[in-house]
C-alpha cells in the first residue's frame, strides 16, 4: 500500500474558506491510515517473507475489491482506460510494496519515512506532461532542496560507503508510487478515485494470488499474531478503507485544501515507528524529516498557487 494517494493533479479544486469540517476529518482518517503503512510493513516482516508481505496485502485486498465493484455495479473501464489501470496495478500492487518491503527488511521504518516524504513532489514532476500549467521557479527550488535534504541525511547516516541498497529500493518505491498517482489521475475523473484503486487490485489478483500461495507453502511461516494483524490491517483498512476515506475527503473538501494534510504523514510515520516498534529516533532523523516536510510544503503551496492564477486568467 502506498503512504497516501495523490489527488487528481490535472485540475485542482478551488475551495472557499467556509467549507465544512467533515471533509477534513475524513482526510485525517486517510492520512492516519496511510502513515501506518511503513511501521506495519516492518511489523509484518517479523513473521513473513518480504514477498508475502508485499504481494499478500494486495491479493487479500483484491478479494474485497472485486465484490465491491460488482455489488455497486461500477461501469467497466474502456480499453484505453485499462492501459492506465494496468500501470497503476503494476505500481501499487507489485512495485511499491515489493521494493518497500525489501527495503524495510534492512532499514528502520522511520528511515523509509524520510525518503517517501518527497512523494508528492515527485508525483507533481511526473505529472507535468498531463497538466495544463507549469510549476513556478519556487517549486523547483523547494523540490531540489527537499531532495538534497534526503540525500544528505542518507549520506550522513552511514556515509557514502555505508549507503545500503535499501536506499535505492526506497527511491524506486517512491517512483512507483508517483507514477501510479500520475497515471491514475488520468482516469479518476471518468471512473472515480476509489474505483480505479479497486479495479487495479482486481486486475492484479489472478497474478498475485498464486505467487503468494506458493510462497506460503514453500516458506511455511510461523508468524505471530502481531504479524498477521499487521498484514490484515494493511490489506483491508489500509488499501481499501484508507483510500475510500481519503478520496471521499478529496471529492467533498477539494483537492487543493485536503491534499495539504499529506504533509504531516511522514512525521506521523516516524512517530508510529517509535511508538509501535520502539525504533530510536535520533535528532538527525527528526531534523531531516521536518526539513523535508517543510520543503514539500513550500513546493506544494507554490504549485497550487500558480494553478489558481492560471485558472483565473482563463476565466
Amino acid at each position: 500500500m502506498l503512504p497516501g494517494p495523490a489527488p487528481d493533479l490535472v485540475e485542482p479544486d478551488l475551495v472557499e474558506p467556509d467549507q465544512p469540517v467533515a471533509p477534513v476529518l475524513w482526510g485525517v482518517v486517510g492520512v492516519l491510515t496511510f502513515s501506518l503503512t511503513l511501521p506495519l510493513t516492518r511489523a509484518a516482516l517479523v513473521g513473513f517473507d518480504p514477498l508475502v508481505v508485499a504481494l499478500g496485502r494486495s491479493a487479500i485486498a483484491g478479494l474485497l475489491a472485486l465484490p465491491m465493484l460488482l455489488l455497486t455495479r461500477q461501469p467497466r473501464p474502456s480499453r484505453g482506460q485499462w492501459r492506465h489501470i494496468a500501470v497503476v496495478a503494476a505500481c501499487i500492487t507489485v512495485g511499491f510494496p515489493l521494493l518497500s518491503s525489501w527495503a524495510l527488511a534492512r532499514v528502520p521504518a522511520s528511515h523509509g519515512a524520510v525518503f517517501l516524504a518527497l512523494l508528492p513532489v515527485v508525483t507533481a514532476v511526473l505529472s507535468l506532461r498531463y497538466s495544463r500549467t507549469r510549476p513556478s521557479p519556487l517549486f523547483w527550488v523547494a523540490a531540489a532542496a527537499g531532495a538534497l535534504v534526503v540525500m544528505g541525511y542518507a549520506v550522513g547516516a552511514r556515509g557514502f560507503e555505508g549507503m545500503h541498497w535499501a536506499d535505492l529500493m526506497l527511491v524506486g518505491a517512491m517512483l512507483c508510487g508517483a507514477l501510479s498517482y500520475a497515471r491514475g489521475s488520468l482516469v479518476t475523473p471518468a471512473l472515480g478515485s476509489w474505483q480505479v484503486t479497486c479495479w487495479a487490485l482486481a486486475l492484479a489478483l489472478p497474478v498475485l494470488a498464486p505467487v503468494v500461495v506458493a510462497d506460503l507453502v514453500i516458506t511455511r511461516p510461523q508468524a505471530p499474531l502481531s504479524a498477521w494483524a499487521a498484514l490484515l490491517w494493511m490489506a483491508f483498512v489500509g488499501m481499501i478503507g484508507g483510500f475510500v476515506a481519503w478520496y471521499h475527503a478529496l471529492r467533498t473538501g477539494g483537492v487543493a485544501r485536503i491534499s495539504q494534510l499529506q504533509l504531516v504523514q511522514p512525521l506521523l510515520a516516524i512517530a508510529w515507528s517509535s511508538v509501535l516498534l520502539g525504533e530510536a529516533v535520533p535528532a538527525s532523523l527528526l531534523a531531516a524529516g521536518v526539513l523535508t516536510v517543510a520543503c514539500v510544503a513550500v513546493a506544494q503551496r507554490s504549485r497550487v498557487s500558480g494553478r489558481r492564477r492560471d485558472l483565473s486568467r482563463r476565466r
